[in-house]
């Protein structure tokens, strides 16, 4: 801990005597003195500033590393002349302040790239003339447009978040992979390969067709996959059973077993309840009876009230 002595000592580095009154280090037994940590302004000040700021001149860019290490010592050498001395921390202090300095700078003031400038690589062409002379595609931007209208909400606002630069959120991230894995990153793809030839399959299943024979025939249609994965594409078209409510074949799961997917099974509980409401209630005779005697009770009620007394 930093104390003032009260009694003459010696530096545990150095040797020198410390008289009382003496701001000093003292750990224990052990006395250091301010001069074992500061470097004096007229000594080694140049050489240890230059040290730390070579160390860091790395973090700028290659066109700026000489002018880094340049305001480092400079900056170095304006702070001492504030103070007795400075440390070997407080150099790596004031270094790492002008490294901050030095990028917030550049991003307050980002450089504007000249298409009149020539590129490193030394080819003679200027910037504006290595620019592909093409029109634009307005085909994209429709498509980009249309593409967008079927996507989600969540997506939508995701892909607004990107272009402006903004950063994504955890699970806006986990949801975008998602989406991606999903649909693909171009259009919609199939979820099998064997899909786009799913009704040649079902022709040759009907005949009776084994599966290297059937392997030929698609190979001559384009495609390309291996006999797995046609063992396995065949086994989900014998599974394969069409659902109660939008009619699209699936193959049965732990998870969907009845329906394909969690959302018909929605739509088709909640429709066997307008169901069992219509039958119950509405199409009741019992029930419509009971609801007519009970307006008329409730009529004859309001007249009764209304009528004056006399």
């Amino acid at each position: 801990m930093i104390a003032v002595l009260e009694a003459p000592a010696i530096c545990t580095q150095c040797g020198k005597g410390l008289i009382p009154g003496e701001r000093a280090r003292v750990y224990g037994n052990r006395v250091y003195g301010e001069c074992c940590h500061a470097v004096p302004l007229d000594g080694n000040l140049w050489e240890e500033a230059l040290k730390v700021a070579k160390r860091l001149r790395w973090k700028a860019d290659p066109e700026d590393r000489d002018d880094l290490v340049q305001d480092i010592v400079l900056k170095c050498a304006e702070v001492a002349k504030k103070r007795d001395g400075l440390t070997e921390a407080s150099l790596w202090v004031i270094a790492r302040y002008v490294v901050f300095h030095y990028w917030r700078d550049k991003a307050r003031r980002p450089t504007v790239l000249s298409l009149e400038r020539e590129p490193v690589s030394g080819d003679g062409l200027r910037l504006g003339e290595t620019i592909a002379a093409r029109d634009v595609d307005l085909d994209g931007l429709l498509d980009l447009k249309e593409w967008l209208k079927g996507c989600p909400p969540g997506i939508i606002r995701i892909a607004r978040k990107k272009l402006n630069g903004e950063r994504l959120t955890q699970q806006e991230h986990d949801y975008w992979w998602k989406y991606r894995r999903r649909r693909g990153t171009g259009p919609a793809r199939p979820k099998h390969l064997l899909d786009p030839f799913a009704s040649a399959i079902k022709d040759m299943m009907g005949k009776g067709w084994e599966p290297h024979r059937m392997l030929k025939e698609l190979g001559a249609q384009g495609y390309r996959g291996s006999l797995s994965t046609l063992y396995t594409y065949l086994q989900r078209l014998k599974g394969a059973v069409p659902c109660p409510q939008c009619g699209s074949l699936f193959t049965p799961s732990k998870a969907h077993t009845k329906y394909c997917s969690s959302e018909c099974q929605r739509k088709r509980v909640r429709r066997a309840h307008q169901v069992y409401l219509a039958r119950r209630y509405h199409e009741d005779p019992a029930y419509r009876s009971k609801k007519l005697e009970r307006g008329r009770r409730q009529r004859a009620r309001r007249r009764a009230l209304a009528a004056p007394v006399t």
